[in-house]
């Protein structure tokens, strides 16, 4: 195996990571539900899942196309894919429309509502600005492959956070909190492993992962500071009209 097919396979291994972290974490709650008993999903819920799954197949097809050196085929699914982002980006908003509809009518969703909407916004917004920079730079291979990772890595944390709800990996009573922990900390080791990647692959870091640990730091300082100060739930009490 050459060098360059070498570190290929780091982006399909860490697609397939992203992939198993997914099913993990949503596995009683989507994937196997009926099993666990549960009611069925929404619609919209079930449709906002089949389209998150699509996408991470999407990421380890197109990394095992290079890996096998179909480029030309990796080009052309390509462009499906870009556009299909899009359909992620609009799924992710749908929830939380749904969510913010039931906490204005319904009642429900109050905890955490803000950090919830916000969080997922900034998540979303992160999601589509890499989809956006990954498309730019299509022929500059070592820069579009890794701001395709980091969408993919963009949409990872909720499922992170669901990894502190297992009773042998909780760290405090308060479930939010683990969920957070695990969301920002699962993140943040994934960004650093590309960066390591970097650093062994091409003896610096690449500016796809500098700019996706500037987002990481900037989006993360962005949604404390709408917490502490209560813009953020100023801003969704003044959105109710809207709904």
């Amino acid at each position: 195996m050459t060098s360059n097919k070498q570190g290929e396979r780091f982006f399909l291994i860490i697609g397939i990571l992203f992939a198993i972290v997914v099913f993990f974490a949503f596995s009683s709650q989507f994937y196997l539900r009926p099993f666990y008993n549960e009611k069925p999903l929404s619609w919209s819920l079930t449709i906002h899942g089949a389209i998150f799954s699509l996408w991470y197949i999407a990421f380890i097809w197109q990394s095992v196309l290079v890996i096998r050196g179909k480029v030309l085929n990796h080009q052309k699914l390509g462009r499906f894919w870009s556009l299909f982002a899009l359909a992620v980006f609009l799924s992710g908003l749908s929830v939380l429309y749904e969510v913010l509809h039931e906490y204005y009518y319904v009642g429900t969703r109050a905890f955490g509502i803000s950090g919830f909407i916000w969080g997922n916004i900034l998540v979303l917004l992160g999601f589509l600005t890499y989809i956006i920079l990954g498309y730019y730079f299509r022929r500059k291979p070592g820069l579009h492959k890794r701001y395709f990772l980091l969408a993919s890595l963009s949409l990872l944390g909720p499922a992170l956070g669901r990894f502190g709800r297992h009773p042998l990996m909780r760290i405090y009573d308060n479930g939010m909190m683990n969920d957070t922990i695990y969301m920002v900390a699962g993140t943040f080791v994934l960004i650093i492993a590309l960066l390591v990647y970097d650093l062994i692959k091409i003896k610096k870091p690449s500016w796809a992962t500098v700019t996706g640990l500037i987002w990481f730091f900037v989006s993360n300082a962005i949604l404390v500071w709408m917490e502490i100060s209560g813009w953020g739930m100023t801003t969704i009490q003044l959105m109710r009209p809207v709904f």
